[in-house]
């Protein structure tokens, strides 16, 4: 573990880092370890990503404040379509206390994806708001201004929805 740098927390258990650093050296090679590859199929793709769902579960099990593991658990299960847990370890990733942790660079894929689940859940007017995040963050990123106008198109803010589907073509 030492090679890792991984130490234990102050309870003297192995840290959610850990738990990926033993295979990996950081979250983000672990995650894309479960994620990633060579795709077989969908079967095999889901595995993957019920597998990778459960291991980040494990890690949040010890380390249940690390926005890193809660915006990588997030996606995976945007993967699964299992919006409303998304939603909620998105949102609590974004929570003040655990940004400070938080990679500024993931802000506005978070939005992005706080945005998308909010639309397929229905509630677009909190799919505007975050897309309205993610896009503040990217707005040179077409498919995060694209999600906005389908959004703003269902909401009846039709003119704004325009403006934002102009701007794709643009």
């Amino acid at each position: 573990n030492e090679a890792f740098n991984c130490k234990p927390d102050s309870n003297g258990k192995p840290t959610a880092m850990c738990l990926g650093l033993l295979q990996h050296k950081n979250v983000q090679s672990w995650y894309e370890s479960r994620i990633t590859g060579a795709n077989h199929g969908r079967a095999d793709h889901v595995q993957k990503v019920d597998r990778a769902e459960s291991d980040l579960t494990r890690a949040l099990e010890l380390d249940p404040e690390d926005p890193q593991l809660l915006y990588k658990r997030g996606l995976t299960r945007y993967a699964q379509k299992s919006y409303k847990p998304c939603i909620h370890d998105l949102t609590t990733a974004l929570d003040p206390e655990r940004g400070a942790d938080l990679n500024p660079s993931h802000l506005a894929d978070i939005y992005y994806h706080l945005g998308v689940a909010y639309a397929n859940l229905g509630n677009h007017g909190r799919a505007v708001d975050a897309l309205d995040s993610a896009v503040l963050r990217c707005p040179h990123f077409p498919h995060y201004v694209h999600e906005r106008a389908k959004s703003l198109q269902v909401i009846g803010e039709h003119e704004k929805a325009l403006e934002d589907f102009t701007r794709i073509l643009e």
